[in-house]
């Protein structure tokens, strides 16, 4: 956290700084009817209900020094879209530009495609990388072009990439940051390696209250799967495209509660099912292999003919581990 912060107030000058952030589910609306100009005796007035042309993510870069921002409207926000995020920020400068990103520790920031385009946009070879410890490891090196800088965890509030132009003093109005920073001069703020240091004696601590008579060590793993139950649900308004949900009546509620009960028995166990198979995916990468298995229906001549495209990555392991046979690379009715 020590580290971050210190870059903030003292960019690298061996390099651009950028700080590195997705919005994701942005709803595309349109009003039905346009707005009513205000008149004498009568109010601006707008209509309520509106067409919704389904949502858009946002990826954003905003550059520390300067304050420009580098940014991209996209379908979604897998490790492909971030990946292709990123290479078209490097494009936009010389190939001798060395750049540091800031980034949180979204497990699409750490992928093997991620790794394989920094070592091609670094002309240098990819070491063989494990887990995705090991990814985060190498990104993070700074023996190469571009050099990926990784928040703490639950520490997301530390990202600038929505930051405006104001100096030292936006820290101030965070109290993350105050919590660091001592006054130097005027209007000016130093990090507080003390306070740091002493802050850095609690990392990776948290602590659980609880009413339950339970064994801690229950307790723990029952709270990690609330977390896991709420990471299913937002995977069910992004990648199944069920969001806006509202719980305006009771039926609501309970749907809500069973799709995410649901979710959850299906995710466990499928991970039951990989790990007695002898695998150990990571979910982000389980569903970007997934999401890009499409097929193609063409029809000439009254016929019709279905292709199928390659299985990537884990894609072809996962319907195997379940039972599940891929389709006919082509099928013709």
């Amino acid at each position: 956290m020590l580290h971050i912060v210190d870059l903030y107030l003292h960019p690298p000058t061996d390099g651009l700084l950028f700080s590195l952030d997705e919005k994701t589910g942005i709803q595309a609306l349109e009003r039905k009817y346009p707005d009513q100009q205000s008149e004498p005796g009568q109010p601006y007035r707008r209509e309520h209900s509106y067409h919704r042309h389904g949502t858009q993510d946002l990826l954003a870069a905003f550059e520390v020094s300067s304050g420009n921002v580098f940014a991209q409207t996209l379908d979604g926000h897998s490790s492909v879209h971030w990946e292709g995020f990123i290479k078209e920020l490097v494009s936009q400068y010389p190939e001798s530009q060395k750049f540091h990103f800031i980034q949180d520790n979204y497990s699409t920031h750490s992928t093997p495609g991620l790794c394989q385009l920094i070592a091609q946009l670094c002309a240098i070879p990819l070491p063989e990388l494990r887990t995705q410890e090991d990814r985060r490891r190498w990104l993070m090196q700074n023996d190469k072009r571009i050099i990926f800088h990784s928040l703490p965890t639950h520490a997301s509030w530390l990202n600038q990439s929505d930051a405006l132009r104001k100096g030292d003093t936006l820290l101030i109005g965070n109290k993350g940051y105050r919590r660091f920073l001592s006054v130097e001069g005027k209007g000016h703020f130093v990090v507080d390696e003390k306070k740091g240091q002493n802050d850095a004696r609690f990392d990776g601590k948290w602590v659980l209250t609880t009413d339950l008579a339970l064994p801690m060590v229950q307790v723990a793993l029952k709270y990690k799967q609330l977390i896991l139950v709420e990471m299913i649900f937002r995977d069910m308004k992004s990648v199944l495209d069920t969001r806006p949900i509202f719980h305006k009546c009771d039926e609501t509620i309970r749907g809500h509660v069973f799709c995410s009960f649901l979710a959850l028995v299906l995710r466990k166990e499928l991970d039951r099912i990989l790990e007695n198979a002898g695998h150990r995916f990571e979910w982000e990468d389980i569903k970007r292999d997934l999401k890009a298995l499409t097929d193609t229906t063409i029809t000439d001549d009254n016929k019709t003919i279905s292709v199928r495209s390659r299985a990537e990555g884990c894609c072809g392991k996962v319907f195997a581990a379940v039972g599940v046979a891929l389709p006919a690379t082509i099928k013709s009715s």
